[in-house]
């Protein structure tokens, strides 16, 4: 994973009180994706992560087969809507005879800042593209790659890509969305540019965009409390991951022979009782660490040992470098 933090624009980090103060003056907006943190709707993402993101006070970008098989399949399910759209959409949007749909491209995210409602002061996000009727827009079109056909079954849409879309909906002023999902065996996320779309595994769900009144009102005032204030909301235990990323205080003292009993430690991980030399190493070190702040950090034999105090006691891990 790459991660980037922009200390420059911390102003305070308060491990009294758990937040994160900063500049707020290049301040992003609330996205699809980061609307469902903000809203406590999302399962890897929380509130505290999704104001230092939006802050641009840390970034982080990780890869994976999914994402990059999502990247590639997208243009290749809407050129199949285009190309079908009278199989496709004739009775679900229930056209009359003579209507005609096209699909408009969305505009290239380099060419609109990663944003395509750059007029908006709050939210703000990227579609897919949009469905035409008549030359006129008519509905936000959402595409998704899955692997898990029962989320979509019997015309159900999973609740956070029908906030995602919803949002976009209600900015673009459209009240339809079109959902059109591609799913995926273990080996079409291989070789993406491969995968053929069909009407096996291909699914459309048209829908009315979902009523967010009282959403966007809870996350416009969260964006005004926090975000424009420069404050981010409390951090929590689910939080370590980042805040570790902005404090860096290594307790670097270790005595020869504290060394000597951490590579005994390392080299008999796993293979004997270790918990004795474990108290050793946690009483010594237990005096010289002196708050929630302060680590060690130390490889031997493509292990990583670590030791960090929490809740002014020291935990220790290993883990394989």
């Amino acid at each position: 994973m790459t991660v980037q933090v922009r200390n420059q624009l911390v102003r305070k980090i308060d491990t009294d009180n758990h937040v994160i103060c900063f500049n707020p003056s290049k301040h992003g907006k609330i996205t699809g994706s980061r609307f469902l943190a903000v809203l406590g709707k999302d399962n890897y993402t929380s509130d505290f992560k999704a104001a230092c993101l939006i802050a641009r006070i840390y970034s982080e970008f990780e890869p994976t087969k999914y994402t990059e098989a999502g990247d590639k399949i997208e243009p290749i399910i809407r050129s199949y809507v285009r190309d079908n759209w009278d199989v496709l959409l004739k009775d679900r949007m229930s056209l009359s005879e003579g209507d005609v749909i096209t699909v408009e491209e969305p505009v290239d995210k380099r060419d609109c800042h990663y944003d395509h409602f750059g007029s908006e002061p709050i939210f703000g996000g990227l579609v897919d593209g949009y469905l035409r009727l008549n030359g006129t827009r008519k509905a936000i079109l959402e595409i998704k790659t899955s692997s898990h056909r029962d989320d979509w079954a019997d015309g159900k849409v999973p609740e956070g890509y029908l906030l995602q879309a919803s949002l976009y909906a209600e900015l673009a002023g459209l009240d339809t969305i079109v959902f059109a999902v591609g799913f995926l065996e273990d080996e079409d996320y291989d070789e993406p540019e491969a995968w053929v779309p069909t009407d096996d595994n291909t699914k459309i769900v048209v829908m009315h965009k979902k009523d967010i009144s009282e959403e966007m009102e809870y996350a416009e005032d969260w964006f005004k409390r926090f975000i424009l204030r420069g404050m981010t909301p409390k951090w929590t235990d689910r939080d370590e991951c980042v805040i570790d990323n902005f404090i860096q205080r290594e307790v670097t003292f270790l005595s020869g022979e504290l060394v000597c009993t951490i590579n005994k430690l390392i080299d008999s991980y796993g293979k004997c009782d270790t918990s004795e030399m474990e108290n050793e190493i946690k009483h010594a070190l237990a005096g010289k660490m002196l708050t929630d702040n302060d680590r060690i950090k130390y490889e031997h034999n493509g292990y990583v040992f670590q030791v960090k105090k929490v809740d002014g006691q020291c935990v220790l891990t290993i883990t394989r470098s």
